[in-house]
């Protein structure tokens, strides 16, 4: 039976989903996302303060934007901010933070100074799957182009929080021509498959962000919207069994005082989990590319030691 099933393994090994996972590995994807995750929940409380002191301002007089904004918050990161069920960051203080004066402008500066720490970690961690040295550029500009992306990314989720809301309008409008109430369970459905809709494009165009903008990796557009795409999916189905997920972690009395944090800790060790795969697929299908003779727009593999490799066995 075992050499019978020796070509059945063999031909696995070479499949695609395969060797993603062992590139995965073989880059010790688990404890990069661990340690991902950790600096994370620093980032994330940095960047809602900044999104949210932002949004106080621009969105003051449009009610249903914010919300909404809060929606797609609390669906992405699920225990982060408390919406009735319990969070670490309550709504009404959220939203009287500001960066007015001089106490808000230094927080917001260390704030965002942390959150560009962590993009930095994550670029390392991508190039890592990558097989790739540290990206070397201008100190100075770099954190710039970090910054840029940022801010980009801020205003993507503003207008998908926007196109959120008139989405459902309009959809309650149509529904209402044709007799459908409000109340109804296929207007429910339309409207969660909108916003499942608008949170893939986000994560779409995140993942490919992180992949080819803040890695710094010339990624053809063909891959990176394959891999792009099939981690905004996986993300998308993480988010909607997201309380399942972490759940649990809240029913250990021993862990009561200590399960938003540890809730928000299992959550981003699978949200990187799932990134960093993504990356790793991206990865294999470029080898593949180079296989074929097709150009990926990577540099050769540097066989001898590099930085990269260095930091890669310290960690």
């Amino acid at each position: 039976m075992s050499a019978r099933l020796q070509p059945l393994i063999a031909w696995a090994k070479t499949t695609r989903i395969a060797r993603m996972i062992a590139r995965f590995n073989e880059s010790r994807g688990n404890l990069l996302a661990s340690g991902l995750a950790f600096s994370a929940i620093f980032a994330s409380f940095a960047g809602v303060f900044l999104l949210f002191a932002i949004a106080g301002f621009v969105l003051e007089k449009q009610p249903e934007i914010r919300d909404q904004l809060v929606s797609m918050v609390a669906r992405a990161i699920p225990g982060l901010i408390d919406t009735g069920e319990g969070g670490a960051i309550d709504l009404d203080t959220l939203f009287a933070s500001q960066i007015l004066g001089w106490a808000g402008f230094i927080a917001a500066g260390v704030l965002l100074w942390t959150a560009l720490g962590w993009m930095n970690s994550v670029r390392q961690a991508i190039r890592i799957i990558f097989e790739l040295p540290p990206l070397v550029m201008n100190f100075f500009l770099l954190k710039v182009r970090d910054l840029g992306l940022i801010i980009a990314l801020g205003v993507v989720v503003f207008l998908s929080a926007t196109i959120s809301v008139i989405g459902t309008k309009l959809l309650t409008t149509v529904f209402g021509w044709i007799g459908i109430t409000s109340d109804s369970i296929l207007l429910n459905i339309s409207v969660r498959i909108v916003a499942f809709a608008v949170a893939l494009v986000v994560d779409t165009v995140t993942l490919g962000a992180m992949f080819r903008v803040l890695a710094g990796i010339a990624i053809p557009w063909r891959l990176l919207l394959g891999g792009s795409l099939l981690g905004g999916v996986a993300l998308g189905v993480l988010k909607v069994l997201g309380t399942l997920v972490i759940g649990g972690a809240g029913n250990n009395p021993l862990l009561a005082g200590f399960v938003v944090i540890i809730s928000l800790m299992l959550w981003f060790v699978l949200v990187f989990r799932v990134i960093l795969m993504a990356a790793s697929f991206v990865a294999v299908e470029m080898d593949d590319s180079d296989a074929r003779g097709t150009s990926s727009g990577r540099p050769p593999k540097v066989v001898a030691e590099t930085p990269a490799e260095t930091d890669h066995a310290a960690l």
